[in-house]
């Protein structure tokens, strides 16, 4: 008689002691992103803090409002992200802008995970897969912790990982409705909620709301298709015509107004598009989804062929789109990002099926043929060389095609040298903690106004580059409605903004009403000469001018136009 004998790895990867060992990883990769978090601090995107702007607002009884004046505007893309901000906002009174932000994009960005980990397993059918939850969220944790690229939004305090948790709903959703055919109501008003849901995380992903649900019914549905297509698309029809309805009734505009500003000549001038290159952020993050893209590839059949097409082709509809508009901010591939769902699940799920089918009838020139595409892949994204050539040809399109404006007016300054530069987040420091000083009311017009207007909700801010302001936003920069407004100070936008500056420099009004020091705080400050607060502003702007630039003398930076004889 033979007893069995139970190894170490028996006993270790039991059902009971894997579980528990798969529960203490994903515990200790939890708090390892909460580690990250601190370590973080507060971040550093700019844009960021537009949210905290609107939310103090709202908290003051000022409605959805840019300025204290309580106009209504439309100038927050996300609306849901707001709403949240405002949530923690009122939760953690006490915590820094900078501190609340970054705690909020993580903490989305954790639950798009989990997310995104549980929508695996649970339509997984293949033995392996199926109820998989525990090792595919420690999977999916470990690869996103320690990935540059979510490491970067994550602490970004935007809403990247809000987008990213929102089509991770939908998709969930969405399959849900296509395979359980028992709870179609519930899933159908489940979808139609997600699929909101992500667009008022973001806008832009209403290709997504719309492709995905349509394809995923399309393909992988069994029937009633023309039904499902019916109530998915009637209800979120009329949900998106009442909420279209509710912002033009508060803020005269259904879009958010970057829309507008993105349409009405803004980007004119603008020399900053070659910055913003789609083609580097393509390869950044291919290179992230890689892992991914080779499961997908190596999983492609024709019985995975329609899990594919559901789920890959929104994603191309997408990103096509994104090379018809400017990523101002795009870092880390910000636009792309909230795909990886997409790719992430659509590989589990196409590799789970080819897992639960027979592929031992598939030729060997088919698997061939896979494993030449899967190497060309990694081959195409692994390549630094192949990312610098194609970013560098297209950013040369770019600004081939663009026009730079330059003043025809001349000045000159007592100062024999320029300014030194000190760099855009250190002046965007140094300009709030201006803004903190300055007079209640004071109206100061710029375009770097993140941080600034986090920080200081006494002022008033212009939006010289109209993403906040409806006038700017629909009839493009008008220098002479702007000097119409009078704004107490100018911080210049952007060097890359070369036709606002133009027609601001060469205006003679500019020159008659304000002293201009071009380059101060790197972009050029202006004073109104006849503001009621002249005296307190140009008291505060020289205490920080002497921390900035030292033995440098305002004075001696003051521009006087040149006149032609």
């Amino acid at each position: 008689m033979f007893t069995t004998r139970n190894t170490f790895s028996d006993f270790l990867f039991s059902g009971k002691w894997r579980n528990t060992l798969l529960f203490v990883l994903l515990s200790a990769l939890i708090i390892y992103h909460i580690s990250l978090v601190k370590l973080a601090g507060p971040t550093k995107f700019d844009d960021a803090y537009m949210f905290i702007r609107y939310a103090d607002n709202f908290l003051n009884g000022h409605g959805v409002a840019w300025n204290p004046d309580g106009v209504q505007t439309y100038g927050a893309t996300s609306i849901l992200y707001l709403a949240l901000v405002v949530v923690a906002r009122t939760v953690f009174q006490s915590m820094s802008s900078g501190g609340l932000l970054t705690l909020l994009s993580a903490g989305l960005g954790l639950l798009a995970i989990l997310m995104t980990a549980y929508t695996c397993s649970w339509y997984a059918e293949s033995k392996l897969l199926k109820n998989s939850f525990l090792w595919v969220a420690v999977i999916l944790t470990a690869f996103f912790v320690t990935a540059p690229v979510y490491l970067f939004h994550m602490a970004s305090g935007m809403d990247t990982t809000l987008s990213l948790l929102c089509n991770t709903l939908l998709i969930f959703a969405t399959l849900g409705w296509v395979y359980n055919g028992g709870k179609y109501k519930l899933f159908l008003a489940l979808t139609v909620s997600a699929g909101y849901l992500a667009f008022l995380a973001r806008p832009d992903n209403l290709l997504y709301v719309f492709f995905f649900p349509l394809l995923a019914i399309l393909l992988l549905a069994g029937d009633d298709k023309k039904q499902r297509i019916i109530h998915f698309f009637g209800w979120l029809f009329a949900i998106l015509t009442f909420d279209t309805l509710i912002k033009f009734a508060i803020f005269r505009d259904p879009l958010p107004l970057p829309f507008y500003a993105k349409s009405s000549g803004y980007y004119e001038g603008y020399m900053g598009t070659g910055t913003w290159n789609p083609i580097e952020y393509l390869f950044e993050f291919g290179t992230f989804a890689l892992p991914f893209l080779v499961v997908i590839i190596f999983s492609f059949t024709t019985k995975t062929a329609k899990l594919f097409a559901a789920f890959v082709a929104p994603v191309i509809l997408t990103f096509a789109y994104y090379f018809t508009v400017i990523q101002i901010m795009g870092f880390e591939a910000r636009y792309y990002f909230p795909a990886a769902p997409y790719l992430i699940v659509a590989s589990f799920l196409m590799l789970d099926r080819q897992l639960a089918s027979d592929s031992s009838e598939e030729s060997p020139s088919n698997k061939l043929i896979r494993l030449a595409v899967i190497l060309l892949f990694v081959s195409l994204l692994s390549k630094s060389t192949l990312k610098m050539i194609a970013g560098n040809t297209y950013k040369n399109m770019l600004v081939s095609s663009a026009t730079r404006y330059s003043p025809s007016t001349q000045y000159i300054t007592p100062a024999a040298k320029e300014l030194p530069e000190r760099g855009t987040w250190p002046m965007v420091l140094a300009v709030a903690k201006i803004s903190k000083s300055l007079p209640q009311g004071t109206t100061f017009a710029q375009s770097e106004y993140g941080f600034v207007g986090a920080e200081a909700p006494n002022i008033q801010i212009i939006d010289i580059v109209g993403l906040h302001d409806p006038y700017f936003a629909h009839n493009g920069f008008s220098v002479d409605e702007f000097l119409k407004r009078k704004p107490d100070l100018i911080w210049f936008p952007h060097y890359d903004y070369t036709k606002i500056i133009t027609e601001i420099i060469d205006s003679q009004e500019f020159w008659e009403q304000y002293d201009y020091y071009p380059g101060a705080f790197d972009f050029g400050l202006a004073i109104r000469k006849d503001s009621l607060n002249h005296q307190v502003i140009d008291e505060t702007i020289n205490k920080v001018w002497r921390e900035i630039y030292e033995t440098r003398k305002m004075k001696d930076y003051l521009a006087t136009p040149i006149v032609s004889q």
